[in-house]
């Protein structure tokens, strides 16, 4: 074919009908045209990016864009392959490029707000697709894009807005819908979430491998908000069909979760062979959420630390701010609580004696709360215990991040971590002079603006610290605060919990994610070698309980042996936690809080030690409240300190006796705990006010005051 013109058009046929390779050959015939390099050049790389071999494409796009410097469409399709290629300031060069040719093009600035949304610059991406809104304001995606950029900063009701008026323009809006159900759950409007979420998976349909990969990414996020709103066994079944697992690290991490909810063994098997097969590189595809690997046995160390950093660099772009002085050298120093569970919620439950035992003369204690709109007891002693108690719920991050550097802070402790319902990010704005998590995530963040994590000598042994971001802050004792205030009422008859009298009573009340298969074998070893011995559990989901109570049955256990608690008040659960006999600790995902109740509550805990931070917390309170000997290292060891207990009377009456007296050990003493978690800060605020950057501190027990 002679003549370029009719070349080109062949060439546009064959994009037309989606025959790249051939597409691709007719390009390059094109080039050898004379005056057809530029044209040529375009056309071929558009052939190669439908390939999705971008690396190929590349220089085609470079060279076409330099030959028709004026075409803001040659730059756009350039654009589109650097950012595919994670090029992404070259990606905004070439947008910003074009819209200087082309001011007026909405989707152009769409497409520039897409990648400085990536980048992390909010700010700038809100701008770009309020001025494409100002263009189109009838264009859904660009009031989709909208929210989910807003949604990002945590200005969840403009997020709101934006996603509604997405479905409002687009009923058929399969991706505004899923969306708002994940925003709605982050607000803690679960049935809301939960019935968004369902509606998109109706009008989805089904979502296997002959679905389009858009759609199965679409019913991804619904069965996330699935998994937020309870429904574990829903979500997990959802995610086996789309398979976005086997290529996303967001929708293994997602599925790997849900599964675990719902005790989905076989699932879980699965995703663990891929990440057997993966490398580090394959955090780095997209920002997935670490939490779910606390829960993995076979997960490293090493992967804990790479995922967790992954998943924080999403965030590091947030404009500083600059804490404000105070100019009084003997003021006290002023400790921000950042948290979004200040509630009848297990952080709450530890740390309300904390607050009210924090020294007044040296300290001011303010607390910063997203927590969802409630009331209940806990809440009202916790705003009790706070010398300010700040709303930040409403705030976008980088307001509530202006207020805490307003305040002057000088330091700001994460309770939450990479948690649901989590709004740390709002710290990589730097608004205090010391940043620190503890308690709420049991492990490294990786995130560059957390200087300290607190731990014990437990948690964190000699050599481990390289697998922290942050530097260790390590207390005498436990690194888990407790509250000795908490009322035991009486227990009531084991009749009354559906207990029978006379059995050994094992439990464990952990959540039903902690429990992997092959320490579910080893309780059903425990019911078989003690005769009549029950096991008692606590029921989240009917999936969860269904799976555990069939796994009974094919290890050859009557399903009626494992009792199921539902869930109750705090209060109820303290007492009725005294009529068992004996608690059994999961891994890797251990008892943590479940283990001091366990305690307080007068029945004794075996742990079973890991390698990892959060499968030593339960080893770590049991060395606290003197009972070193309770900890197992590996299942054989567990299962023979179990049984052994069980069979032998004196043996238990003896141990139950240690356990009553153990609120008055250093497990429990709060006030005691509080000192040496203030040591901590002023030794952190010390090195700071030094010019010192941050290091290891270990602590030493101060007396109680």
């Amino acid at each position: 074919m002679a003549n370029p013109a009719d070349a080109i058009k062949e060439i546009m046929r064959l994009h037309a009908a989606g025959r790249f390779a051939e597409m691709e050959a007719r390009a390059r015939r094109l080039a050898k045209m004379a005056g057809a390099k530029p044209i040529a050049d375009e056309l071929l790389g558009i052939a190669l990016c439908a390939q999705n071999r971008f690396a190929d494409a590349l220089a085609p796009l470079q060279s076409a864009a330099r030959g028709v410097p004026g075409d803001p469409q040659f730059l756009e399709n350039l654009a589109l392959c650097q950012r595919h290629l994670g090029d992404l300031a070259a990606a905004e060069q070439s947008l910003r490029a074009s819209l200087n040719l082309r001011p007026s093009a909405a989707e152009t600035r769409a497409a520039l707000a897409s990648v400085l949304h990536t980048l992390g610059r909010l700010d700038d991406a809100e701008t770009q697709l309020r001025a494409a809104l100002t263009l189109q304001p009838r264009k859904a995606a660009f009031h989709f894009n909208l929210g989910n950029v807003l949604g990002d900063a945590g200005r969840h009701r403009e997020a709101e807005a934006s996603f509604r008026a997405a479905i409002a323009l687009d009923p058929g809006d399969v991706s505004a819908r899923a969306n708002l159900g994940l925003l709605l759950a982050d607000l803690g409007r679960l049935n809301e979430a939960e019935e968004i979420a369902c509606e998109t998976l109706e009008r989805i349909g089904p979502t296997d491998d002959a679905a389009p990969a858009s759609v199965r990414d679409v019913a991804d996020v619904a069965a996330g908000v699935l998994a937020r709103a309870g429904q574990s066994g829903a979500a997990a079944r959802t995610y086996r069909a789309t398979g976005g697992y086997r290529r996303s690290p967001v929708r293994l991490l997602g599925a790997y979760s849900a599964a675990r909810r719902a005790c989905d063994w076989d699932f879980c098997a699965t995703m663990e062979a891929i990440l057997r097969k993966v490398g580090p590189e394959f955090w780095q595809a997209e920002p997935g959420s670490p939490f779910a690997l606390l829960m993995m046995a076979s997960a490293s160390a090493e992967e804990q630390l790479v995922c967790a950093r992954s998943y924080s660099a999403q965030f590091c772009a947030m404009p500083a701010v600059t804490p404000a002085r105070r100019a009084e050298p003997d003021r006290r120093l002023r400790i921000g609580y950042l948290s979004g569970d200040f509630r009848d919620h297990a952080i709450t439950h530890l740390v309300a004696g904390t607050i009210e035992a924090h020294d007044r003369s040296r300290f001011e204690i303010i607390a910063y709360d997203c927590t969802p709109p409630g009331d209940d007891a806990y809440r009202r002693r916790i705003k009790a215990a706070f010398d300010a108690f700040v709303p930040i719920h409403e705030l976008s991050n980088r307001a509530a991040a202006q207020r805490i550097a307003d305040d002057g802070c000088d330091v700001v402790i994460d309770l939450q971590g990479w948690t649901a319902g989590t709004r740390g990010a709002l710290l990589a704005a730097r608004p205090a002079h010391v940043q620190v998590q503890w308690l709420g995530y049991p492990g490294t963040l990786g995130a560059p603006w957390i200087d300290y994590v607190v731990a014990d000598r437990v948690l964190v042994e000699p050599g481990e610290e390289r697998f922290f971001s942050e530097k260790v802050i390590r207390l005498p004792g436990t690194y888990q605060c407790t509250d000795n205030r908490r009322p035991l009422a009486p227990a009531r008859p084991r009749a009354d919990y559906a207990l029978p009298d006379d059995a050994f009573v094992f439990c464990s009340f952990n959540q039903p994610f902690k429990i992997i298969p092959e320490l579910f074998e080893v309780w059903m070893r425990l019911l078989k070698a003690v005769d009549g011995s029950v096991l008692w559990l606590i029921e989240r989901n009917a999936d969860a309980t269904s799976a555990l109570q069939r796994r009974a049955g094919d290890l050859g256990v009557d399903a009626g042996r494992i009792v199921f608690a539902p869930w109750v008040s705090n209060a109820d659960h303290l007492a009725r936690i005294a009529t068992a006999d004996l608690s059994l600790d999961c891994y890797p995902y251990g008892s943590h809080t479940t283990a001091s109740d366990s305690l307080w509550a007068g029945v004794p805990l075996i742990a079973l030690k890991g390698s990892s931070f959060v499968s030593r917390v339960s080893a770590s309170i049991l060395e606290a409240a003197g009972f070193g000997d309770m900890t197992a290292t590996s299942l054989d060891r567990y299962f023979e300190l179990a049984c052994g207990l069980a069979r032998d009377a004196a043996a238990m009456q003896s141990l139950k006796t240690r356990v009553a007296q153990c609120r008055s050990s250093a497990l429990f003493d709060t006030a005691g705990f509080t000192r040496g978690l203030e040591a901590a800060l002023v030794a952190a605020i010390t090195r700071h006010r030094d010019g010192l950057a941050p290091d290891h501190i270990d602590v030493g027990r101060e007396p109680s005051a």
